[in-house]
């Protein structure tokens, strides 16, 4: 893709939050009888997880609401998997494969998991070391890659510890499973728990669909043989992908950006306050989040609770008068790419001067960018970094790898050109 800078400015309307659509979607295939879940967008890791549910026996049905927006009828399973050792590929959904690996082992006694690009070579070792301990055969297929796998046999319920420096996504998994069992479990937590907003989010689903999980300090405490009810879900706007569209406001000319909820779970409506405390001038007016053009100062950013807003963070950053530190983030470098890497080669190539850390990287800041390609390897969130800053550089230049959007936000090039970007 070839992308003009322009300045950015306008209203637009944030995506559905893909966290909670995933959490949504499992929960009412879960359950018994039929769910609705409203304003969905059918990126390739919600199709994923749609896909997933579907392989264990729940029935889903699309349709189209109102305002245009995707709708699922739901038929849930209850608990039960109507199919044997489902054969799920996850694509490149990390969400997907480590929120079913649990619930496959709880539902239908096993399955077999596959992946693409990036997602084999993403860890799942604590699994691996909870589910042998458990008798369960993990049989990886690959002699370098964590998949495909094929994993046989009975979840047990009891306790569970886990470091509280892995990703939340493992315990997303085994709470979404754990009700289903007969006994009751808990998990405790070692250490601080990064990412814990996500959690919260899932305890919230959860809730939502009649399951209840409760915490005392660093246990959450989960009684057996809870059953998934049937509801009614909207999705609520989504903040980490929000968070390009409000740093594209705060570089360019404003945006106003629609549909996201201030008392949100998700942390990472942290980007409100990181702006703020870079100088920018944002605030919510009536719902809105109103984005103003901005003189951004340097700052230093913990991303240890909010990883995927790093590159949005960056992005403001490699503008901002001075120097900048993003550290708290070595979960970073097993996402869709190595993001300290990947951030890093982006902006560079754009003329920015970012060097790269073992948790992070150190920005120094400049008026302008400017270069003439550079690369999304496979990865969203870098592509919509890239998109954001652009307005920023002095001349046009070459996206590679624009297309990885649909991973997480399809129709975001569309948007893009709606704010007065300007591509071919």
């Amino acid at each position: 893709m070839i992308i003009t800078p322009s300045r950015l400015h306008g209203d637009i309307t944030a995506p559905p939050s893909k966290s909670m659509a995933h959490r949504s979607i499992i929960a009412a295939a879960l359950a018994e009888g039929l769910s609705f879940i409203s304003n969905i967008e059918l990126s390739d890791d919600i199709m994923s997880t749609i896909e997933a549910v579907k392989l264990l026996g729940a029935k889903v049905t699309l349709s189209v609401d109102e305002n245009e927006r995707i709708q699922l009828a739901i038929q849930g399973i209850a608990g039960e998997s109507k199919e044997r050792m489902p054969h799920i590929n996850c694509r490149e959904s990390g969400s997907t494969l480590r929120f079913m690996i649990p619930i496959v082992l709880a539902s239908a006694g096993g399955g077999i998991f596959d992946g693409e690009e990036l997602l084999p070579k993403r860890p799942i070792d604590s699994y691996e070391k909870i589910f042998t301990a458990q008798g369960i055969n993990w049989h990886c297929q690959s002699e370098k890659d964590n998949l495909p796998l094929k994993i046989e046999g009975t979840m047990k319920s009891g306790e569970y510890a886990l470091p509280g420096n892995i990703s939340s996504q493992y315990i997303t998994g085994l709470l979404f499973a754990l009700p289903l069992l007969d006994g009751d479990s808990q998990i405790t937590i070692q250490g601080n728990l990064e990412s814990a907003s996500y959690v919260d989010m899932t305890i919230q689903m959860l809730a939502h669909f009649g399951i209840q999980i409760d915490k005392n300090e660093d246990t959450y405490i989960i009684k057996g043989n809870q059953q998934y009810k049937q509801s009614r879900y909207r999705v609520e706007g989504d903040w980490s992908q929000a968070a390009f569209l409000i740093i594209a406001g705060i570089l360019g000319d404003g945006t106003k950006v629609h549909g996201l909820d201030a008392h949100s779970k998700q942390g990472d409506k942290a980007i409100m306050d990181i702006a703020q405390k870079m100088g920018a001038d944002i605030k919510t007016i009536d719902g809105v989040v109103h984005a103003s053009k901005s003189k951004l100062i340097a700052c230093d950013v913990d991303v240890s609770q909010c990883p995927d807003l790093a590159p949005a963070i960056a992005a403001a950053m490699s503008v901002a008068d001075g120097k900048s530190t993003i550290f708290g983030g070595q979960r970073l470098k097993v996402k869709e790419s190595d993001r300290i890497m990947s951030v890093t080669n982006a902006l560079n190539n754009l003329g920015a001067k970012v060097t790269p850390t073992d948790d992070g990287m150190v920005i120094v800041g400049k008026k302008t960018l400017s270069g003439t390609q550079t690369d999304a390897p496979a990865d969203h969130r870098i592509a919509m970094m890239v998109a954001a800053v652009s307005q920023m550089c002095n001349g046009q230049f070459i996206l590679t790898g624009a297309d990885s959007v649909n991973k997480s936000y399809p129709s975001f090039w569309d948007e893009f050109v709606a704010l007065g970007g300007k591509i071919s």
